[in-house]
């Protein structure tokens, strides 16, 4: 093999030459500049889509948002609504006493959440005031008195004034009877708005109004609207000081009413705030919805950290009588992040893999390729080293199929011989066991004759010498007819057929019928199978390990049953007795010819009947066994095919 170590050396050589560093720089630049650019690309690609996305989230942002402010306008103007009701309401009656304002109010009130109470502000003049509060001391309100706000919350009596407009008339009046008798022109926000609407003669909104009667002190505006005389409504500018009757009012609370109108969208993290543009600065913050607002203050539109989403913000004027409201929708953290799309970080990071990945593939084809080259040099050695060795092996196959063909020659010869041995050792058993049967005929006869005609004449040892040669001749001759049976399985065997182990079991029991009755003993089958044999040797099968069953059997009278189980394409047939059973240690020597286990004194026999039966069975392309334990029976099983099995029997060799 010093051919074989030369080319491996050659081919290690090869590996080591000198571009083998220059091309693997060469590579590794390469892969780096396409992970670069894939890279560029990527990000590239990111700026773009998150560009994309913002234009998407700004649009998406702000029809949210028109939605929302054109639900807030809607439901603004349908509630201010209310005022021109109450208006009607009193233009209509000559007159109307509490219990129909009551009346009146009681449905509004019910289909209007905002509205927290209507009011009824008659205009009395100082002259009046003392005839004023004594009415309604007469209908029932002692304590009374037209009131004023003061800067700490607190209701006083009012002072000195040309006019007031107190709360006369209230619904509901349990929740609002603290501020009963309040004169509205004692805040400035309210003393504007009745001087405005006295000047148009037409509704008029009014500012921010602290609700200082609820409990939590809620943002909130009036809603007034003059009511003149019948001759005085077409010329109010006029005549307005002389013919005002009072105002009507509706005090309306401003958080109600916005989330009133926002109940309709899913809450989506836009945060509503909404502006009096009308005040004077600071501008009131009339509803915040991303944190609540002090109502009593005044709270500046000032700048803060949420700077980058204010300038994302979407605002717009909402004009009312008298008012201009800025209603303003900005993104909150969470609209962002459930509006965010992952596409655009998706799309970088795959961007970077694949990148990544493409140089690697790259670098990894390169180096392949190179590794290619070099295992070409060394498989060109290789064929060199190998082309010698198919030469040497074709000559050592060739010497090697001369060598099997002399050992297959001399294999059929020795078969052909060892089937001349078994053919004449066969016809030689066959000719002695039926040739010695004349002879020993003749030789049983007289000494039968001897015994017979001489019995009791000769001594006492005489009789016993002529018994014993009577007695040898019965079982010499028994043991030829044996070895006469034995020879003719494989000679004299019928051709294979249909046969009903049934009928061949009932066939052996009748030719036992003498020895089952003499025993006293019993042999059973049911629902055996049809199998396909030699009908006349399946009989002598089940004849002999019947036979043999009712010998060997103990103190009890001997038991058989014949059963069979199926298996795959063979039936497992068992004949098992209640005998003395078989000791282990004999398995071997059970089923040889000649063999015998016991004396002729205990049980008589030549040993051949279990030898016919197994070559019974192997000539049916089967297999005999059994299992015994002593004292307490033995099984004997046996396999054949079934009825659509081989067609020839087996030649035994």
């Amino acid at each position: 093999m010093s051919g074989a170590d030369e080319a491996e050396r050659r081919r290690s050589g090869s590996l080591d030459r000198p571009s083998r560093g220059r091309f693997g720089v060469a590579r590794f630049w390469l892969a780096i500049i396409i992970a670069l650019a894939g890279c560029a690309v990527s990000v590239v690609v990111w700026q773009a889509l998150l560009a994309h996305e913002r234009q998407l989230a700004r649009m998406r942002f702000k029809l949210d948002a028109e939605q929302r402010i054109r639900s807030i306008e809607r439901r603004v103007r349908n509630d201010t609504e209310a005022v021109h009701f109450l208006s009607a309401f009193f233009a209509g009656s000559e007159k109307v006493t509490r219990d129909q304002f009551r009346t009146f109010a009681r449905p509004v009130l019910s289909r209007y959440r905002a509205i927290q109470a209507l009011e009824w502000l008659p205009r009395v003049v100082h002259d009046e005031r003392a005839e004023h509060e004594a009415a309604l001391v007469e209908e029932g309100f002692p304590d009374y008195r037209i009131l004023d706000a003061a800067s700490d919350g607190s209701l006083l009596p009012a002072p000195h004034r040309d006019e007031y407009f107190p709360v006369t008339f209230i619904e509901p009046l349990e929740t609002n009877r603290s501020i009963l008798g309040l004169d509205r022109l004692s805040t400035e926000v309210c003393r504007a708005a009745i001087r405005r609407a006295r000047e148009t003669g037409r509704v008029t909104v009014s500012g921010y109004v602290g609700l200082a009667h609820e409990p939590d002190n809620p943002p909130g505006l009036l809603v007034l609207g003059p009511l003149y005389r019948e001759e005085a409504r077409n010329d109010a500018a006029a005549q307005g000081e002389k013919r005002l009757l009072g105002m009507v009012a509706v005090v309306m609370r401003i958080d109600t009413m916005v989330e009133e109108a926002l109940s309709y969208f899913p809450s989506a993290g836009i945060d509503v705030t909404i502006l009096d543009e009308t005040a004077k600065a600071p501008r009131h913050v009339l509803y915040a919805s991303s944190s609540p607002q002090d109502s009593g203050a005044s709270k500046p539109d000032e700048p803060s950290a949420t700077a980058g989403r204010e300038a994302r913000q979407h605002a717009v004027d909402m004009e009312l009588p008298g008012r201009r409201w800025l209603i303003r929708c900005t993104p909150g953290d969470r609209y962002v992040v459930q509006g965010a799309s992952q596409l655009p970080l998706v799309a970088l990071v795959s961007g970077l893999a694949i990148s990544v990945l493409l140089a690697l593939y790259v670098h990894g084809l390169q180096s392949r390729t190179a590794v290619v080259e070099r295992l070409a040099e060394r498989l060109e050695d290789t064929n060199t080293w190998l082309q010698r060795e198919i030469a040497e092996r074709e000559q050592a196959e060739a010497a090697l199929l001369r060598t099997q063909d002399e050992l297959e020659l001399r294999v059929r010869q020795r078969t052909a011989e060892l089937e001349r041995s078994n053919a004449d050792l066969e016809q030689f058993a066959y000719v002695v066991s039926h040739d010695l049967q004349e002879p020993l005929r003749m030789v049983t006869s007289y000494l039968q004759l001897l015994a017979k005609r001489y019995g009791g004449h000769l001594d006492e040892k005489a009789d016993t010498y002529i018994e014993f040669a009577v007695d040898g001749a019965r079982r010499m001759q028994q043991l030829i007819c044996d070895l006469l049976s034995y020879s003719r399985v494989g000679r004299r065997g019928g051709a294979f057929g249909p046969v009903d182990f049934s009928q061949v079991a009932d066939e052996a029991i009748e030719n036992l019928r003498a020895t089952i009755e003499e025993h006293r003993g019993e042999v059973i089958h049911k629902g055996l199978p049809a199998v396909r044999g030699d009908h006349t040797q399946l009989v002598q099968l089940t004849q002999n390990l019947i036979s043999n069953a009712l010998k060997f059997h103990g103190e009890e009278p001997p038991r058989v049953c014949i059963a069979a189980e199926k298996s795959e394409g063979e039936w497992t047939f068992s004949v098992r007795d209640n005998g003395i059973g078989i000791d282990r240690k004999h398995q071997q020597r059970v089923f040889k010819i000649f063999q015998r286990l016991h004396t002729r004194d205990q049980y008589p026999g030549t040993g051949v009947g279990l030898a016919i039966c197994e070559r019974i069975v192997d000539r049916h392309q089967g297999r005999i066994w059994f299992d015994s334990e002593v004292g307490r029976g033995t099984t004997f099983y046996f396999t054949l095919p079934d009825a659509t099995g081989p067609q020839e029997p087996a030649r035994r060799a």
